[in-house]
């Protein structure tokens, strides 16, 4: 029979144990990359109730002004254009 000693379970204990550190660590960052902040125009919102302008994350779909905390839909670029001639 094999004979498992403390010294393995110690070394076998910490391999999980870093393993599953890695993967959370890489779960972390690739959802924030995701939910990164953008400055750009699509980001960009103007409060309906008092005119401020403020940059919103782009997974966002509605959010609260800073200032008003007034709820404020993000407005999306390509569904808002319109043909000019």
């Amino acid at each position: 029979m094999i004979e498992v000693g403390y010294d393995m379970f110690i070394v076998a204990y910490l391999s999980i144990a870093m393993l599953v550190l890695g993967a959370c660590w890489g779960r972390h960052l690739w959802k924030s990359a995701a939910r990164q902040w953008n400055v750009s125009e699509d980001n960009l919102c103007r409060c309906t109730a008092c005119g401020l302008i403020f940059v919103a994350k782009r997974v966002e779909s509605v959010t609260r002004c800073p200032a008003c905390n007034e709820l404020t839909r993000i407005r999306n670029k390509k569904a808002h254009k319109k043909m000019t001639y």
